[in-house]
């Protein structure tokens, strides 16, 4: 299978509370237009507001609507109405779980909001419906099809440091064992990690706000993701001083 060579970035955990907190994403929209070769689109891993409120998607969406090559997005437990209700994200940026084809890959976006309303959790967990659609997307493909995979909450790693946070994490990593996953990314954790799961890399991103921190003491930046003959590498650009 012939995969061509191409790059995008990965930024995460936005955490937007009004228009001076969606300044630095405009900021990384910028350094992002200006990144050459320019990447071929841009996955923001959920978590663009910090309550779920309308008032602060609004805050949001004039940013966004600059960003001048394609987008696609996860939901962050952030991103829930009232910590339970992904209604409103849903009507601003459409299906939680989703896939699409770029150049040899498939690139599969898998929602990991726990919304169960006897006991919600900010911690992950992928739904019975989220994992039928995972299997029956996976049925499609062949063996040595590359995936690219994506989700909110990490799927490996440590579960006191966050990078991984999904209770049914095991579940999902034996319905991908088998297949060519190339790697995994994922925000929520607030951290940079690289953990290896069947010598597949996980990435964990940092926030990319000024309303959330980074434990680790991290500066601000996003991922630089570039794909060569089925090999994946990864920079972590670090945003320029405004």
């Amino acid at each position: 299978m012939h995969n061509e060579e191409f790059s995008f970035v990965h930024l995460t955990d936005i955490h937007v509370i009004d228009a001076e907190s969606a300044k630095l994403v405009e900021r990384a929209f910028r350094e992002i237009h200006n990144l050459r070769p320019l990447p071929d689109f841009v996955v923001i891993g959920g978590d663009f507001v910090e309550n779920g409120t309308q008032e602060e998607f609004d805050s949001f969406l004039p940013v966004f609507e600059k960003l001048q090559i394609p987008a696609y997005t996860l939901c962050g437990n952030h991103d829930l109405v009232d910590g339970i209700d992904p209604t409103l994200y849903q009507r601003i940026f459409g299906d939680l779980c989703y896939a699409f084809d770029h150049k040899g890959y498939r690139c599969i976006m898998l929602d990991t909001t726990h919304r169960d309303y006897e006991t919600y959790s900010w911690h992950g967990y992928i739904r019975p419906e989220a994992i039928n659609w995972l299997r029956g997307e996976l049925s499609r493909l062949s063996g040595d099809h590359p995936i690219l995979l994506f989700t909110h909450h990490g799927l490996v790693g440590s579960r006191e440091d966050l990078s991984c946070d999904v209770e049914n994490s095991d579940e999902v990593l034996a319905l991908l064992d088998g297949y060519h996953l190339i790697a995994g990314f994922a925000g929520h954790a607030h951290r940079l990690r690289c953990n290896k799961w069947n010598r597949v890399p996980f990435f964990v991103n940092t926030a990319l706000s000024t309303t959330r921190t980074n434990p680790g003491g991290e500066p601000h930046g996003f991922f630089v993701v570039s794909l060569r003959e089925g090999e994946v590498s990864v920079d972590y650009h670090l945003l320029s001083k405004a």
